[in-house]
């Protein structure tokens, strides 16, 4: 059974299309992670040492990139049993699930390829995975 998944990803959302023996499937992976508004200023607490004064943004950061692990792990789920995988989106959400997938697991090995794109609808992207995964065979040409 061959399974291909292509995938386009942001840091909001993933649209899986899986190809099974030349039957297609999608999914939607949505991210679960509040937006965060950067803080203006400094705050204080109490320490210690007395009042000291600090930035929350460190925190903030830390707590996205957190939120961003579990996303692409949610996604990195779905692609255990794929034999081929195919990315592509806009921004660095891509590569940063690679370096995930890279780091975490042994997916990394079956990407065939990760692609720039712009927003794309459901039936664009769909499309582009047939393009990716289904070879149409012209008569006549082997």
């Amino acid at each position: 059974m061959d399974k291909s998944v292509g995938m386009w990803v942001d840091h909001k959302r993933a649209y899986l299309v899986q190809i099974v023996d030349s039957e297609e499937s999608a999914k939607e992976i949505l991210a679960e992670h509040e937006e965060f508004e950067v803080p203006q200023g400094k705050t204080k607490s109490p320490t210690g040492f007395g009042l000291q004064e600090f930035s929350q943004e460190k925190t903030i950061q830390k707590r996205r990139k957190a939120e961003l692990r579990e996303y692409y792990h949610r996604i990195m789920a779905e692609l255990k049993s794929a034999s081929r995988i195919y990315i592509f989106g806009p921004g660095e959400a891509k590569n940063e699930l690679v370096k995930e997938m890279q780091r975490t697991n042994g997916t990394a090995a079956r990407i065939v390829a990760v692609e720039p794109a712009d927003k794309m609808t459901t039936n664009q992207i769909a499309a582009k995975v047939r393009q990716r995964f289904i070879r149409k065979t012209i008569p006549g040409m082997m």
